[in-house]
């Protein structure tokens, strides 16, 4: 008798556990508060251009060390701590740990990580907490997490291991997951946790009831963006919203973007069935349409961004004034479009990098100008000469400071950061 009522009274718990979890599965519509948002109309077209002294106090080079060890090409992501910049390349699966003065520190090279397979996409993020590097193994279902020394810490269990994306707010994590009860189609689903170890609630933002097969639209890779611990930022497809997620996992809507016809995908984009199995080469044919935003950042009262057209922006919440980041041209490379990918942003500071490979691709657009600027001069009347002159004389930037131009002449170095100062005012 006492271990059926001991089994009743389990069932029971177990009964509720479920129901709770039910409960919060069911819970799809929330709140987003929308009292301080702000309608930001912005026509691409009419943007302040100004040089680069006019929205940078100064601008200062960070020279990466390169040795053996330490040698990639790309910075894909960048996280910047109190001492390190910590930088993931998608071609080697490898996050490289450098300290703030360029010093190589360490790195973590997921492929080595068993059960990782090439080629494949994994989640990891930063901790901010406790300054940790998690990898996700969706393979093993395994999370491992790293000190910034490169060492492994630990290697922790985890159940529902397909997470696209997370990111910390203090204590609570929030994850990000693309799922489906039909294998085609998709949403934004969010698992909020705490402490990491227990379901809190499940938040679902619903795109209006509108679903769409995975082959038949470009998604954007970021939603969580500007973590720091007290709150984050958060973008969406189809959505030009920016919101902010405090630290208790509210919503709040910060600014609505409002754009002229010419910039917006047509009304019935996403339920016309008219685009079906279209949608894609739509948006390719159309890139100066406007969707999304790539990634925003913020210090005070200045906001920078970019658009999925690839036109990025900087916007003064004081004098409201929109500045064209494209436009820009960068003293250190004389050439506009130094603004168009920003890493990152660390208080006032916009952090972007030169390429190696793009160095060397200048220093031999440079070598080809002059080539064909004698060649032209010798036989004027030959027209192949005088056209690739002319293309060359376009393409080339005006100067380059002495120490690129050293670089620029070696085997190979690691990019480089620009960190520019944005003035406060």
């Amino acid at each position: 008798m006492k271990k059926i009522t001991i089994f009743i009274l389990w069932f029971v718990l177990f009964g509720c556990s479920l129901m709770i979890i039910a409960a919060a599965q069911e819970n799809k519509v929330f709140h987003i508060n929308r009292d301080s948002s702000i309608q930001l109309r912005i026509d691409p077209n009419n943007l302040t251009s100004d040089f680069e002294s006019e929205v940078f106090d100064s601008t200062k080079l960070v020279y990466l060390e390169t040795i053996p060890e330490s040698e990639f090409r790309d910075v894909d992501n960048l996280f910047i701590t109190e001492d390190e910049y910590v930088i993931f390349e998608k071609r080697s699966s490898t996050i490289f740990i450098f300290k703030k003065n360029g010093k190589y520190q360490a790195k973590i090279e997921f492929l080595k990580i068993p059960g990782v397979k090439k080629y494949l996409s994994y989640p990891w993020y930063f901790n901010e907490n406790d300054k940790s590097i998690n990898f996700f193994n969706n393979e093993t279902e395994l999370i491992y997490l790293f000190d910034l020394e490169g060492e492994q810490l630990k290697v922790v269990p985890e159940k529902d291991v397909f997470i696209d994306q997370r990111k910390m707010v203090n204590r609570i994590s929030l994850d990000l997951k693309y799922r489906s009860n039909i294998q085609e189609e998709f949403y934004d689903l969010f698992i909020v946790r705490k402490n990491l170890d227990s379901i809190d609630s499940l938040k679902f933002i619903n795109r209006n009831k509108v679903f769409i097969k995975r082959n038949d639209i470009l998604r954007k890779g970021k939603h969580f963006l500007n973590n720091r611990l007290d709150r984050s930022l958060f973008i969406r497809e189809f959505d030009l919203s920016i919101y902010e997620i405090d630290s208790n996992a509210n919503f709040h809507q910060r600014f609505e973007i409002i754009l002229p016809l010419e910039f917006s995908l047509p009304n019935d984009f996403l339920y016309n069935k008219i685009y079906d199995g279209k949608r894609i080469n739509f948006m390719v044919k159309n890139m100066n349409l406007i969707y999304a935003l790539d990634y925003v950042y913020s210090y005070q009262n200045l906001w920078v961004m970019r658009f999925s057209s690839k036109q990025a922006i900087l916007y003064n919440s004081n004098s409201k004034v929109l500045t064209d980041l494209n436009s820009i041209e960068a003293k250190d490379i004389q050439k506009s479009g130094a603004y168009n990918q920003i890493l990152g942003m660390d208080k006032n500071i916009v952090y972007t990098s030169i390429n190696f490979d793009y160095l060397s691709m200048l220093k031999q657009q440079r070598k080809d100008l002059e080539k064909y600027t004698e060649l032209s001069q010798k036989e004027p009347k030959n027209m192949l000469y005088q056209k690739q002159r002319q293309f060359y004389e376009k393409v080339v930037v005006k100067e380059m400071t002495d120490d690129l131009k050293k670089i620029s002449e070696m085997k190979f170095h690691n990019p480089i950061l620009r960190l520019s100062y944005l003035k406060m005012n």
